[in-house]
């Protein structure tokens, strides 16, 4: 998860392009929590 927010930092100016990219990993991670 740290590899994750390391670049979301410094892409900070690209925040239009990880919000679109947010919601779609946060469905994924739900469902294999949801299956863990």
């Amino acid at each position: 998860m740290p590899d994750f927010t390391r670049p979301f930092v410094p892409k900070r100016s690209v925040k239009p392009q990880t919000i679109p990219r947010e919601p779609k990993f946060q469905p994924r991670l739900m469902r294999h929590i949801s299956k863990a």
